[in-house]
């Protein structure tokens, strides 16, 4: 049995808000990336709440296993987290992160452009990242074998209207992978070129090897082994 920890997606704001470093230089927006089969998504309580019938906020349309997931931030349902179709559950982050859980290792991953306005990306990257650090994992991505731990999206068109005041427009890829105990993996629109992500990662997904022993294992405990890896 394997697991996708999926992508720590954009949270800063509204998730495809751009940053202002202390160079001045706009940083390149992150992208959702989840899979649209069943997901867990553990949630950073930094910046997210869980909330039951007995908060005022809680929406009983918006409850997963009797919980609201809220956006402490921006005062709101975290309707992006609610993007992966999938979703069962939610539960407390073990490691800070937002992360979508799901199982896998050959899966589908949906690059959603999630934003506030009708918005066009270019070259948007999907980024891995294996762990252990020195392993060298073969990654193929619908397909075609990804070269330097990274595949180029051409772009990202975001145009439809799905409410709250929301723009979402999908591409949905096949990844494959071996050789890595684990494969992290983002998504940004890359403005400058530079194939760095200039600002923290917003949402992470992580494959777990199926060869990882999980028998008898939490979530917490397999996730555990892989803590500061």
């Amino acid at each position: 049995m394997c697991f996708l920890r999926l992508l720590k997606l954009c949270g800063m704001g509204f998730v495809l808000a751009t940053m202002i470093p202390a160079s001045g230089v706009t940083a390149e927006p992150c992208m959702l990336v989840y899979t649209p089969g069943t997901t867990l998504f553990n949630y950073d309580p930094g910046r997210y709440s869980a909330l039951t019938s007995e908060s005022s906020n809680y929406d009983r349309l918006y409850a997963l296993g009797g919980t609201t997931l809220w956006d402490d931030r921006e005062d709101r349902i975290a309707y992006e987290a609610y993007q992966a179709p999938g979703l069962t559950a939610f539960q407390q982050s073990y490691s800070g992160h937002n992360e979508f859980l799901a199982t896998g290792r050959i899966t589908h991953l949906i690059v959603d452009g999630f934003t506030t306005a009708p918005t066009q990306f270019a070259d948007v990257v999907l980024q891995f990242s294996p762990v252990p650090a020195n392993a060298r994992p073969e990654i193929f991505v619908d397909g075609e074998l990804v070269s330097g731990l990274r595949h180029i999206i051409p772009a990202v068109r975001v145009s439809t209207s799905i409410g709250h005041g929301f723009y979402s427009d999908l591409i949905e890829l096949e990844v494959r992978w071996t050789g890595a105990v684990t494969l992290e993996v983002i998504s940004y629109a890359d403005r400058n070129g530079n194939r760095i992500l200039d600002g923290p990662a917003c949402f992470v997904a992580i494959l777990i090897d199926g060869t990882v022993r999980t028998q008898g294992k939490t979530w917490g405990g397999i996730k555990a082994l892989f803590e500061n890896k």
